[in-house]
């Protein structure tokens, strides 16, 4: 269904065909198969094919074709009669764009395959809440059983628990204890220190990603700490009950940030993103982006704070039959560890 949609908007675009590399996450996305040095050609019409080398394998549903270094890319557009082609600026190289501008009129399909991948299909959204399911299972049984001298042991906790549930990490761990969580992408390593502990985790299930971020307190925290992280609590339900269909996200961060009052100087970076076989991808959830809420459009709401400590909390959540679901619901009452 995706594919064919994918064809008629070549159509629609006066467009012979479409190409997509393996180091592009599309190629993935469609092929659904890791393989290297690989080339996926959609045509307007007929049947899709995978271009190999004679060294690679694919036994998909597509057709395979295997190229060589005499009869590569080039010699299979010029045999096919293609004229105008689509790529995906994003990724394709300078290198890349080069030799295919000698023998095709190019056009960029970046937001076509954006568009490819923003509403999930069911079988989609069984994996990413599967993989929500497995992150929130890990995490809980980090706090239940905390007994860590550094964050590179929680980190490798985190790791290790993702493979015995037969996933991997989407992203490297972050733990950040102390004044390090003050570092929205912290990846340091130090001893775990009182006060607040930040765990930003997710694992990629089946090709799909999750993203989870949690609270909790290494032995006390101050005051202070504490009704800030309430108030960020209260911003982030705040922003998921506004999460309606066809909202702006714009919108929606700057409801936050001003129910935030000062602390939102301290919020340094956009309300969330989306996610999928990335663990970041459209829509994005930023006062500088047009994105719109949508159905079975998932994405994350990670409101943080960011100075003499730091915090986050995040979600992932879906808009579904116009209810708004989170896939991520573990607890957020701040645990001591």
């Amino acid at each position: 269904m995706k594919l064919k949609q994918l064809q008629k908007q070549l159509r629609s675009r006066k467009l012979d065909a479409c190409l997509i590399y393996s180091n592009d996450p599309n190629f993935y996305y469609l092929v659904q198969e890791r393989i290297d040095d690989a080339v996926l050609y959609i045509p307007a019409h007929g049947k899709p094919s995978v271009c190999i080398n004679r060294l690679g394998d694919y036994k998909g549903a597509f057709r395979k074709r295997t190229i060589t270094k005499e009869k590569g890319i080039t010699w299979l557009l010029n045999k096919l009669g293609c004229k105008t082609l689509g790529i995906n600026e994003a990724t394709l190289s300078v290198k890349q764009y080069k030799v295919l501008k000698k023998f095709c009129k190019l056009r960029t399909v970046n937001s076509e395959l954006t568009a490819l991948r923003l509403e999930k299909t069911p079988l989609e959204l069984g994996y990413i809440r599967e993989a929500c399911k497995i992150s929130c299972k890990i995490i809980k049984k980090l706090f239940d059983s905390f007994d860590f001298k550094t964050e590179a042991q929680v980190r490798q906790f985190l790791k290790i628990g993702a493979i015995r549930e037969h996933c991997e990490p989407a992203f490297e761990p972050v733990v950040a204890s102390a004044s390090n969580a003050a570092i929205p992408h912290y990846a340091g390593d130090s001893r775990i220190k009182r006060g607040l502990l930040l765990v930003d985790f997710g694992v990629w299930y089946k090709g799909y990603c999750s993203d989870i971020t949690r609270m909790a307190y290494y032995k006390e925290i101050t005051n202070k700490e504490r009704q800030t992280y309430s108030r960020f609590l209260a911003a982030q339900e705040h922003a998921i009950s506004l999460c309606k269909e066809g909202v702006r996200f714009a919108d929606i961060e700057k409801a936050v940030r001003k129910m935030l009052g000062k602390d939102a100087r301290y919020f340094s970076h956009g309300l969330g993103h989306g996610l999928g076989i990335e663990i970041h991808e459209a829509p994005w959830a930023s006062v500088k982006s047009d994105d719109r809420t949508g159905e079975n459009s998932p994405f994350t709401i990670e409101p943080g704070y960011y100075h003499k400590f730091g915090l986050r909390i995040e979600d992932t959540v879906v808009l579904q039959n116009g209810k708004m679901r989170v896939l991520t619901p573990l607890t957020k009452e701040l645990i001591k560890l």
